[in-house]
């Protein structure tokens, strides 16, 4: 049975919710609705007023289009992979934070952003434009060492992850941070099937270094990519 509009825009909006680590009473206040009518929505009671989509796309920069059709990404800022820095001129320092760089190689052990990641250093962070960041003490920076993500992320490359985010199931054909069986960090793009969890290279001449993991193993996912640049010299 086909679901109704309203049982489409309540899934949308949940998902949406549980990727941000949104609470809906919080949610509620923020775009200054009751917690009833929010709640009304959630579960595909009614749709959302026009004035709703507007406080969503101005507060959390999610396309009107996609809460109502699903199409294209809900946040396409931060679905913009890479970016090109050509210079900093003309902008407040204001606008920028630094994101701690992880030194250790292995994230084996890494929950959260951990011990893995050391004290905020000026050689060992990244200044990167404050809206790129939704999770400041969940965030971290990695440098891409080898060409399995090009053409989308070169060898290289600075990318930014986000540990808040580790659900499977809100991570389809999404970047993500994964440990392999030895505990290295890799970058790689999730194409779940039924019975596993396939994490694969973009590049089509590294498709021998998809990892592979049945879906009822311990999770891999360290955490989203939310953003990667490279420095254009």
């Amino acid at each position: 049975m086909k679901k109704t509009l309203k049982l489409e825009i309540a899934d949308r909006l949940r998902g949406f919710l549980e990727e941000r680590g949104l609470p809906q009473a919080e949610f509620a206040r923020t775009v200054g609705f009751t917690p009833g009518y929010i709640n009304d929505i959630i579960r595909g009671r009614t749709k959302p007023s026009i004035n709703l989509l507007r406080k969503l796309k101005d507060i959390y920069e999610v396309s009107i289009e996609w809460v109502l059709t699903g199409k294209p990404s809900p946040t396409s800022h931060f679905e913009r992979p890479i970016v090109v820095e050509k210079s900093r001129g003309g902008t407040r320092k204001a606008h920028y934070i630094a994101i701690p760089m992880l030194r250790n190689p292995k994230a084996g052990i890494l929950h959260g952003r951990a011990v893995a990641v050391k004290d905020l250093h000026p050689d060992y962070c990244c200044i990167v434009p404050r809206n790129w960041v939704e999770n400041p003490k969940d965030t971290f920076c990695t440098l891409i060492k080898d060409n399995s993500m090009e053409p989308t992320i070169p060898k290289g490359s600075h990318a930014g992850v986000d540990c808040a985010k580790r659900n499977p199931s809100l991570l389809y054909e999404k970047l993500c941070a994964v440990r392999d069986k030895e505990g290295h960090l890799l970058i790689r793009r999730l194409k779940p099937t039924k019975t596993h969890l396939l994490f694969e290279p973009d590049n089509p001449a590294a498709r021998g270094k998809t990892l592979c993991v049945g879906v009822d193993e311990e999770s891999h996912i360290i955490g989203k990519v939310e953003w990667a640049w490279s420095l254009l010299k």
